[in-house]
């Protein structure tokens, strides 16, 4: 196809708009002939996409080359994770690893470390209500519902902590010493 000759570089830099329009499916495709990988920006009647070669990796990058976000070729993501071995996975090597689901400024569920990830494995899952924490379940240290009853055997649990047995059992709650 027809080639624009361009020279880029630091005594001849790139300025300016670059548009580029097609009837169908336009594309921006980068290759490095010397390794064989692309790198794909387009669209189509439905979508705008970025695409690699077959059998390539997606690395966003930050601070001049850190990989930030890793997308397999097999579809695993990885955040602070460049070999996500699970559909997701959120590495915080570089800071606290957490999942945290918001609506607007309410934080409703947090999924994390607790304040020191360096010092253990503090793995701790909050559930929220209007930023307050109704359960707490922590692997270190001290865990607690703070949302209303509790049922075990039933969704409709008549006290503090209602437990259900399956007809024909006998009730029983058993403790025993650590």
């Amino acid at each position: 196809g027809p080639f624009l000759p361009l020279t880029a570089g630091s005594s001849y830099p790139l300025t300016g708009d670059l548009y580029i329009t097609k009837a169908a499916t336009p594309l921006i495709q980068l290759t490095d002939t010397t390794n064989s990988k692309t790198l794909l920006l387009g669209v189509d009647d439905a979508n705008a996409f970025i695409r690699t070669g077959a059998s390539e990796n997606l690395y966003l990058q930050v601070n001049g080359g850190t990989n930030a976000i890793t997308i397999l070729n097999n579809s695993n993501v990885g955040i602070g994770d460049t070999n996500p071995g699970r559909k997701l996975v959120l590495d915080g090597t570089l800071g606290t690893p957490a999942l945290e689901i918001k609506k607007n400024t309410d934080r409703i569920v947090y999924l994390g470390t607790g304040s020191s990830a360096s010092a253990d494995d503090n793995t701790i899952l909050h559930l929220m209500d209007q930023n307050v924490v109704k359960i707490n379940l922590n692997t270190v240290g001290d865990s607690y519902l703070n949302g209303g009853n509790v049922g075990v055997g039933t969704t409709a649990p008549a006290a503090r902590l209602h437990v259900k047995e399956p007809s024909g059992n006998t009730s029983q709650i058993k403790m025993s010493a650590a």
